[in-house]
């Protein structure tokens, strides 16, 4: 289906799509000034700051909040270390190796 805009004036636009990996259809209301300073280069949320997050990541991705992928809340990156290569023994003692 795509991204398309389906209604809008010269203040905001109805844009509608569907979710590439669900096909989930959406509809987002937006303002013109930010559909105008996204084609132009301007960050998504520099471009559509009132948006949510996931609004805006229909634009980026295409992919709707249930199928994006989520980060555990409790995830702690450095707990799958081992405590040898937190400590730098596998990197052995001299900092000038490490690099």
């Amino acid at each position: 289906m795509g991204i398309r805009t389906i209604a809008g004036d010269s203040e905001n636009v109805i844009i509608e799509g569907a979710c590439i990996s669900c096909g989930k259809e959406w509809t987002v209301k937006a303002p013109m000034a930010g559909v105008i300073a996204r084609q132009n280069g301007a960050l998504i949320q520099v471009a559509f700051p009132k948006m949510s997050a996931d609004e805006r990541e229909l634009f980026v991705s295409g992919i709707c909040d249930d199928c994006f992928p989520k980060e555990e809340e409790d995830a702690d990156p450095a707990a799958e270390l081992n405590a040898d290569e937190i400590e730098g023994d596998k990197l052995g003692d001299d900092p000038s190796n490490w690099y």
